[in-house]
Order: C-alpha cells, then structure tokens, then sequence
C-alpha cells in the first residue's frame, strides 16, 4: 500500500485468501488501486517480463523443498522484465544453532517423520511448516538461480538483530 500510494502501479499476490480479502479491504479504505490475485502452488499468473520491480517478504520459508524453492525463484525471474529487480527479505538461523531451530511440538507432528526433511525443516507449534535458512544455505540456493546477487546484508545496520537478511536481485539478459 506504501507503493500505491507513492504512485506505483502496484499488483499484490499470496496464496492466503483470507490476506487478499484483509487488503483488498483495507486498500479500499484507503482509495487505493491495487489489484490483488489469490494463488495457488507456484506458477504466477502473469506474461513473460511483466515486472520492472517484485517484492517478496519472507516467502522462500514457506516453500518446502530445495528444489521447489530454485523453481519459484526461477518464476519470479520469468516474469521480472530483464534489468528488472527483486527484493526480498528472509529470516535465518546462525549454523550453530539451526538443530535447536526446532521447538518442542516437532515430534508430536506427524509431518516431522518425512523422509524428505532437510535440517532447517521445522512445523512451528506442530502446526504448518517453516523453513529455517543458515546464511550461507540461503545464499547458496539464490547462487543457484539465473539472478545476479547484488545485495546479500544483514538487517543489523537498520537495527536489527542480525537474523533478517535483505537481498536484492537483478535480472540482467
């Protein structure tokens, strides 16, 4: 909404029906023309290079898999128009902690028995599913897409903790 109202054609999308409903309402409390999709999985349902800039709030932890995650990341750059940019941002763990990212309902979720788990898998409160990156785990799988790494910081210079990490991407091609 900050974007919209500095002037920004702006579109919004999640897969929470719930939150597209929330901002479309609030959005129009505010007069503001946003256009809001709900979608499913991780095709977005836009042309090739539709966007010059994306914005991803902490959406990678939500992906389970290594491999799902490099194929979203990849559809975020189908649609970026070349020389467009990506921001995100995303938690992480320090490396020597990322064992005891798991809280204490873990076990008690029968999805915690899944082969297929990576360390970093969690289900916050046994309920749901959350990936915990380490730096360099979430730097390695970005390093694995066709975007070029401009911004890999910490949020510690803007007074944060150290654990939320800005990251701006470029499409160049």
């Amino acid at each position: 909404m900050y974007l919209a109202e500095k002037g920004y054609m702006v579109t919004g999308v999640d897969i929470s029906e719930g939150l597209i409903t929330r901002a479309r309402e609030l959005s129009t409390k505010k007069n503001l023309t946003i256009n809001f999709i709900n979608t499913e999985g991780l095709d977005l349902p836009f042309k090739d290079a539709t966007f010059e800039i994306m914005v991803g709030f902490k959406v990678l932890c939500y992906i389970p898999s290594r491999k799902l995650r490099h194929e979203y990341l990849q559809e975020l750059f189908r649609v970026l128009k070349p020389g467009g940019t990506l921001i995100m941002t995303q938690n992480t763990v320090p490396e020597e902690y990322i064992d005891e990212a798991k809280d204490e309902f873990f076990e008690s979720c029968p999805a915690s028995q899944f082969m297929i788990l990576e360390p970093g898998d969690n289900f916050p409160l046994g309920d749901g599913y959350v990936r915990w990156f380490t730096e360099r785990e979430l730097l390695d799988e970005i390093k694995k897409t066709d975007f070029v790494v401009e911004v890999f910081d910490s949020d510690e210079a803007h007074n944060g903790a150290g654990f939320l990490k800005l990251i701006r991407l470029k499409k160049f091609c």
